[in-house]
């Protein structure tokens, strides 16, 4: 995806410093680096929903990209939340896609830390991402 995401830049002529990360492993490797946009489309999908969706996906898509633990859904959002609080600059942007079932939960991670969240949703009408940035320490959730 990056190196699709690098040419795309290229015959594009913009200038984007790409990062390949996992946000469950330490962070120190970024020190003081800041970031005006974190973008990411995390694993959401609970491992018991694998049962029940297509096969177009699970057999094209690594396990790892699409599933989290049932006892923790919202994993990825509480570390990409922290990761922000370090590297983030100040009027800065986070964008996320979410689980539909979650979205009430995970904007509520977002405004507890004092991020305006805007809840955008697909073409199916499904509740499917966050746009947060942080205002003056107000929480506020738009929808």
């Amino acid at each position: 995806a990056l190196a699709i995401a690098k040419k795309n830049a290229d015959i594009n002529n913009v200038e984007i410093n790409f990062k390949l990360i996992n946000f469950l492993a330490d962070e120190n490797y970024f020190e003081d680096e800041k970031f005006d946009l974190i973008i990411s489309n995390p694993p959401y999908i609970p491992t018991q929903e694998k049962a029940t969706m297509n096969k177009n996906v699970t057999m094209y898509e690594p396990s790892i990209a699409l599933f989290v633990p049932e006892y923790d859904p919202l994993l990825f959002y509480k570390k990409i939340i922290h990761f922000a609080e370090k590297h983030l600059v100040e009027n800065g942007k986070i964008m996320v896609e979410i689980h539909e079932n979650f979205a009430n939960e995970t904007a509520a991670l977002f405004t507890a830390k004092n991020y305006v969240v805007d809840l955008k949703k697909d073409m199916q009408g499904k509740d499917r991402m966050l746009i947060c940035e942080m205002q003056m320490g107000v929480p506020i959730l738009l929808s």
